[in-house]
């Protein structure tokens, strides 16, 4: 039963990166337009920052961690790619 549960513990950080990355990017991007909706909100800017911060480090970490398995290497690096991608994507609405 252990060898099952320590087999399937790297696949389940990629996912919890990938899920994290999707996330990141639906709140991002779900603010953009509600700020271009409504006008700008001090409050829902700090929502956004945060969540890009934090999104962007728990799917870095969950990636690495993922990456550092020797049976599931190639989806740990599809799930840094994603986050390094997600974290320039929602990196954007904050320069504008």
């Amino acid at each position: 039963m252990t060898a099952v549960s320590e087999s399937r513990t790297p696949n389940l950080f990629a996912w919890i990166s990938l899920l994290i990355s999707l996330a990141e990017i639906s709140i991002v991007w779900g603010t953009t337009v509600f700020l271009y909706v409504h006008g700008p909100n001090t409050s829902v800017y700090r929502i956004t920052g945060a969540a890009w911060i934090i999104g962007a480090a728990l799917s870095l970490v969950s990636a690495i961690v993922a990456l550092l398995n020797r049976r599931h290497r190639r989806v740990g690096l599809i799930a840094l790619i994603v986050a390094v991608l997600s974290f320039f994507v929602c990196g954007l609405p904050m320069i504008t």
